[in-house]
């Protein structure tokens, strides 16, 4: 009887250890984006194999939308080596995830061709219990009018771990469906 109970404790502590390292292992809690986007805008995802990245831009429009990097080696688009500091780009303020950002302005620099280019980088911790991700968001558009607009619907933006075991292997179900 008293192994039975040792076998009993064991296999509980065991249990908890594997729930908390799952919780708190940023390799294994996803996040997914929620909040309004505009008319005609969904977000997709693309997976690597220990960050995610979503899109959100429409289906039959590629000159405006935005990209959400989430995971552990953020880096910003912008390169330093032409001679110019993200301190020396413009900067304007605005507000991600219930916080405070700064907005590097890189209209007429950034190396993906867009007229209106905004982005951003900066860690992210959800709360108790979770570890922090790195957080890389930019947007893009033709013109000052649509990139005003999904500025806007990010400051709605937020982020819904996939805390439970059985999200996670949903998640991972589809995304071995998707390679057949």
């Amino acid at each position: 009887m008293k192994i039975f109970g040792l076998i009993s404790l064991l296999f509980a502590v065991l249990i908890g250890a594997i729930l908390l390292t799952i919780r708190q292992n940023p390799f294994l809690v996803r996040f997914i984006p929620y909040g309004e986007l505009p008319d005609g805008y969904s977000w997709v995802l693309r997976e690597g194999p220990d960050f995610d990245v979503y899109y959100a831009e429409k289906s039959d429009d590629e000159t405006a939308g935005m990209g959400l990097y989430l995971g552990n080696m953020s880096s910003l688009f912008f390169d330093e080596s032409e001679d110019i500091s993200v301190d020396d780009l413009p900067q304007e303020k605005g507000r991600l995830l219930s916080r405070g950002i700064t907005w590097l302005i890189e209209d007429e620099i950034n190396i993906q061709g867009y007229p209106f280019f905004r982005e951003t980088q900066f860690e992210y911790y959800h709360g108790a219990g979770f570890l922090y991700t790195e957080v890389h968001i930019w947007v893009y558009a033709a013109d000052q009018e649509a990139l005003d607009g999904l500025l806007v619907s990010l400051q709605g933006l937020r982020l819904k771990p996939m805390a439970s075991i059985w999200e996670i292997l949903a998640h991972r179900i589809h995304w071995l469906e998707f390679l057949r």
